[in-house]
């Protein structure tokens, strides 16, 4: 394996991103070398993707998978596969991912950024902690084992509020459903600019700027070839409009336009 080939194929990437890869990769050759299981911690979406990216060009690359701890996280941890582990297994186990779980106090409005600051406040590193899902009565948060017992016993405020944690069985959780709007639309081409003109309502020439200044991302990777082809499929975001994802893209109305069915996260 070329460990400089693999990161300079990625492109112009922070010194940040560099160390994280290169770490990465490190996990990666201890699970080849001696078929064990490794992890990294928690990715966020982009840093899975370029990840993910430098593996598929590493020829020999052991099996591995991205979990967070339920199906559909947004952050996830890298797990290298021993040959006798299957992903099934990785999935289920408790031995590295787990969830605490609080509730809400009435009327308190606690948001994702309340319980972020509090954890960033008390020094936890960024990499320990996963997806932080709030609803109207219910905070889970999802992290790595190691700092699990410290948090349930020392975190005891969030906002102005006291709160109280309690370990989460993963076995039982269901992940909450997403409320989304489907937009149907025609496009002159299914071209980057074009689909994302669609699918935040705005002028094509806007989505060219945003795409332009790298405000675009396909697959939680910045693009900045407004011709750059859309597939079904694809997930698409912009800083400051949300994202949505290509669930059907193919067909012509009588102008020659394609026919497209977005979906879009709110």
């Amino acid at each position: 394996m070329n460990r400089e080939r693999l990161l300079q194929g990625l492109g112009n990437q922070s010194k940040e991103d560099r160390l994280l890869l290169a770490r990465a990769l490190d996990k990666g050759e201890r699970s080849a070398r001696g078929n064990l299981s490794a992890h990294t911690g928690f990715l966020n979406q982009r840093e899975a993707a370029l990840a993910e990216t430098m593996l598929s060009r590493w020829e020999g690359c052991p099996r591995h998978l991205f979990f967070g701890g339920y199906q559909g996280a947004e952050r996830n941890m890298l797990f290298f596969l021993p040959d006798y582990r299957s992903a099934e297994e990785a999935q289920a186990s408790s031995l590295v991912i787990g969830a605490l779980q609080t509730a809400l106090p009435p009327g308190s409005g606690l948001s994702h950024r309340d319980f972020l600051g509090a954890l960033m406040g008390m020094g936890i590193a960024r990499e320990t902690i996963g997806d932080i899902l709030v609803d109207e009565t219910l905070c889970t948060l999802f992290l790595q084992r190691e700092v699990l017992s410290f948090l349930q016993d020392s975190m005891e405020m969030a906002g102005k509020y006291k709160i109280q944690w309690k370990e989460a069985d993963l076995s039982s959780f269901s992940p909450p459903v997403p409320k989304t709007r489907i937009i149907r639309d025609t496009v002159a081409a299914l071209r980057l600019d074009a689909v994302v003109s669609s699918g935040f309502s705005i002028s094509r020439n806007r989505a060219a700027g945003l795409i332009a200044a790298g405000q675009v991302f396909l697959g939680h990777l910045p693009c900045r070839k407004p011709d750059r082809p859309v597939r079904e499929g694809d997930l698409i975001s912009a800083r400051g409009f949300g994202r949505f994802s290509v669930r059907e893209a193919g067909g012509a109305s009588r102008k020659g336009r394609i026919f497209v069915v977005l979906e879009r996260f709110m």
